[in-house]
């Protein structure tokens, strides 16, 4: 069991409009608020996530109720960047990774306005 404010990594097995589910390291399952995800309005959690995506996340509290955990993964990268402040530089893999997730997040943001600027919908036939 994971004491509240631990940092892990965990993968994302499910979304929902409301979160994702994550399976963390030790085989316990926790879920993350669409809210928790990143700093900002999220309209929709497939644009910043996707199954089998590996996370760092937070233990938030582990909620009996449902023998699963709360999560944030916006805590975890607030507490990564502390982190990595203190220590000095992260090494490439880290820094390229945490590239590669905001240039994906960029890419759905110029795509979606692209596409909202173009008229695209949706047309059934």
């Amino acid at each position: 069991m994971y004491d509240n404010g631990t940092i892990i990594k965990g993968k994302v097995d499910a979304l929902t409009s409301f979160g994702a589910f994550i399976t963390l390291d030790d085989g316990s399952r926790g879920m993350v608020h669409i809210s928790e995800v990143k700093k900002g309005f999220i309209k929709d959690i497939k644009d910043v996530l996707t199954v089998g995506d590996e996370i760092d996340v937070k233990v938030l509290q582990f909620n009996k109720e449902r023998g699963k955990y709360d999560l944030s993964m916006k805590q975890a990268t607030k507490e990564i960047e502390k982190e990595e402040k203190k220590t000095g530089p992260p090494e490439f893999e880290h820094k390229m990774n945490i590239f590669m997730k905001k240039s994906e997040e960029r890419q759905v943001d110029i795509r979606r306005r692209m596409k909202s600027k173009q008229g695209v919908r949706n047309k059934s036939y």
